[in-house]
């Protein structure tokens, strides 16, 4: 009964899946949504090489979610690319291990996160800023609106439907986020990226 659920609250694992589960919720939504935003009504314009870029902003989210996690693994293990690079600049004392790192590793693997999500909102954006009708941008610059009233009243008000989406889509993203955290952290170090789905994954097949 009850007591099940009592149990639950003090297992200090479940406790730390909770906390992480709300940080790549919440931190998530706050960093991925304004950038999607920025970029796409960067990409909106007619920049050269523009469907280029939109491409390689999307093109992370066509790839395993395991194979990133092995790519970002040798990049920013101790001997990696990362710590290379710090190197190279003269900043040897800020190499670490990246993924166990106490401090860094919950930032590490949301960056990563926001990464690899953030083309597939860029696109939800596009396909929004696309639908909002051209005569109200030339109304309002007759009105003498600029470019920033044009955002604030126009381009993110007809947004409204896009945001919904994208809100619904990255809360269920991070409930059910696995693969990242497994395959980078396997939940660690100390439980410090366990989620929801790595803590049942735990439970169900490592301490039955």
């Amino acid at each position: 009964g009850f007591k099940n659920f009592i149990d639950l609250f003090q297992d200090r694992s479940f406790v730390a899946a909770l906390k992480a589960t709300f940080f790549f919720t919440f931190f998530g939504m706050l960093i991925l949504n304004p950038c999607a935003l920025l970029l796409a009504l960067a990409l909106n314009t007619s920049i050269k090489g523009r469907n280029a870029l939109r491409a390689m902003f999307y093109l992370p989210m066509t790839i395993s979610s395991v194979v990133v996690a092995n790519i970002w693994g040798i990049i920013l293990s101790y001997d990696g690319y990362i710590n290379a690079i710090l190197a190279a600049l003269g900043q040897e004392g800020a190499a670490r291990d990246w993924l166990s790192d106490y401090g860094a590793t919950l930032w590490v693997v949301l960056g990563i996160l926001v990464w690899q999500s953030l083309g597939r909102d860029m696109i939800f954006y596009l396909a929004g800023l696309q639908a909002i009708p051209q005569d109200l941008y030339e109304s309002a610059t007759i009105d003498g609106a600029g470019s920033f009233k044009q955002f604030i009243y126009i381009t993110f008000p007809l947004l409204r439907g896009t945001h919904i989406t994208l809100i619904i889509l990255d809360i269920l993203g991070a409930l059910k986020f696995f693969d990242l955290s497994y395959v980078l952290t396997d939940g660690g170090p100390a439980h410090a990226t366990e989620t929801f789905s790595t803590y049942i994954y735990t439970k169900s097949f490592s301490t039955f």
